[in-house]
């Protein structure tokens, strides 16, 4: 996993850090088929990560009207689901335990 700085004028610029690490399991709507999964646009999966817990799904959407596709990442109830959580108030990384410096 790579933590550190990605040179101005590249995509993506700036610090990096691994914010979040783990493992996942797809659960549907294909089974446990992901690229089936996303081909239909939409994915379950359930998350074991050091902070990101629980089940999740992957959607494709029309936002944005631009040319390139839009996904969103949107939480499941469960008993991970907290309505009040701001992932901000976690900035460190979950690897070195460094917080980025916020870009102006």
């Amino acid at each position: 996993m790579f933590e550190g700085a990605l040179p101005e004028g590249d995509y993506g610029a700036g610090e990096v850090i691994v914010w979040d690490y783990g493992e996942f399991e797809v659960v549907g709507p294909a089974g446990e088929d992901a690229a089936a999964s996303l081909s239909e646009g939409v994915m379950r999966i359930v998350l074991y990560g050091t902070k990101l817990r629980g089940e999740w799904t992957i959607l494709k959407t029309k936002m944005g009207g631009g040319k390139r596709e839009n996904w969103l990442l949107q939480k499941m109830q469960d008993e991970f689901a907290q309505a009040d959580y701001d992932p901000e108030s976690e900035p460190a990384s979950a690897l070195s335990g460094k917080v980025p410096q916020r870009r102006s």
